[in-house]
């Protein structure tokens, strides 16, 4: 039941949306994508860093940190390299001091990349771990099928990047499998997870996301009667591309 707050969905064209946390245990605190997605495409602190000032410069700081910043100074960013001509996502943990970055490290990597069906959402759930979307790269690929595949799955990390001994299957990163291109994650005032996943043309989905489940790309899209894949909630038709999902239960919006 998504009707206990109002949901909002961010939908936004083009192939490659990359996001900037900045984060403190389960506080989420997204930056202007459009200004920080180059961060997906460097790794030096001399090009990061430029990219940091803006961000630390560009809003009034307590809208974009926590009050406890300071206790960790970390920001975590879904980067995408190019290695012997393949396609490739990490997860990196920037340490950050005076707006620079002072140490930048890698806390999971060889999650399959492509230009297309890329994945690169990442959001800490209010139980403190980190959750990462990834993408199919290929409508043609069953990786996300694959257990033993980072591609196409919601990834569930503790914050050092080690893996959490309660995800649903033994030493794994996979939280939940079959998506064909994880484009937003969150969460209800109960604790309830949801994803919006960008179909091929069309067949869009938001979905309730719970622990272990399938959500069957690519043997089905949207609805289907088999037992053990999850049906979405909404499926659109025709598409309309989500860029991210958030839940708004204010009274500043008459809807």
């Amino acid at each position: 039941d998504i009707t206990d707050s109002k949901t909002y969905n961010d939908w936004r064209s083009g192939n490659l949306t990359h996001y900037l946390q900045v984060v403190k245990y389960s506080n989420v605190y997204d930056t202007d994508d459009w200004k920080m997605s180059q961060i997906s495409l460097h790794h030096s602190n001399e090009e990061i860093n430029p990219l940091l000032d803006e961000l630390f410069h560009s809003e009034p700081m307590d809208e974009i940190l926590p009050n406890d910043f300071s206790n960790n100074h970390f920001l975590y960013a879904y980067y995408t390299y190019e290695e012997n001509e393949n396609l490739w996502n990490k997860v990196i943990r920037i340490t950050e001091e005076n707006s620079k970055a002072v140490e930048v490290i890698t806390i999971l990597d060889k999650i399959p990349g492509s230009a297309f069906s890329n994945g690169g959402v990442i959001k800490f759930g209010p139980d403190g771990k980190l959750y990462v979307g990834t993408g199919s790269v290929s409508d043609y690929s069953d990786e996300p099928q694959n257990l033993d595949s980072l591609a196409g799955k919601i990834l569930r990390l503790n914050d050092d990047g080690t893996t959490p001994s309660d995800n649903p299957f033994e030493k794994s990163y996979v939280f939940t499998l079959g998506h064909r291109n994880p484009t937003g994650l969150a969460w209800n005032s109960q604790g309830q997870m949801y994803a919006t996943d960008s179909g091929p043309t069309k067949n869009d989905e938001i979905n309730l996301i719970n622990a272990g489940s399938n959500y069957g790309w690519p043997e089905v899209q949207c609805f289907s009667k088999i037992v053990n894949l999850v049906n979405p909630l909404e499926c659109f038709d025709p598409g309309l591309e989500p860029g991210g999902i958030i839940f708004y239960s204010g009274d500043k919006f008459d809807i």
